[in-house]
């Protein structure tokens, strides 16, 4: 069965326009930013999630708008996050290497082939690591 987003988007819209202060307004919001974060528009899916929050508090569809409130938000960072390239520079660069649990005595990670704990300064992939943990929340 295929999806009528149009005539769900027209329909939903009527039920805000003739009935603002009703209940099904609420649910028509929700829904509509349903139908919007499916077509990929994420900012107006928040906008109406946001009606949701502020004009129905007490409405059923709240705590699933907070929820799917915040899933736009995510998509956007984790595209934004898996274009950010670790990938060595030059086959010349150091690879990455795994780094085992911190001693019990210590807060610094180790690398399995060396006993000292590696420093930013001593990553060649700090720089991309900062920029993963600046674009991720």
């Amino acid at each position: 069965m295929a999806a009528h987003y149009a005539l769900a988007t027209t329909e939903f819209g009527e039920v805000i326009r003739s009935s603002p202060n009703d209940p099904l307004a609420g649910n028509s919001f929700y829904y509509l930013g349903e139908i919007d974060y499916r077509a990929g528009k994420y900012a107006t899916a928040i906008k109406d999630y946001d009606h949701v929050l502020e004009q129905f508090p007490n409405n059923a569809k709240g705590a699933i708008s907070h929820l799917h409130k915040a899933r736009p938000s995510s998509r956007q960072a984790n595209a934004r996050l898996a274009s950010v390239n670790c990938a060595p520079s030059s086959p010349a660069s150091p690879t990455p290497r795994k780094l085992s649990r911190p001693a019990a005595n210590s807060t610094a990670w180790a690398s399995p082939s060396s006993p000292s704990a590696q420093t930013s300064s001593s990553n060649p992939h700090s720089t991309c690591n900062a920029t993963a943990q600046r674009l991720s929340w």
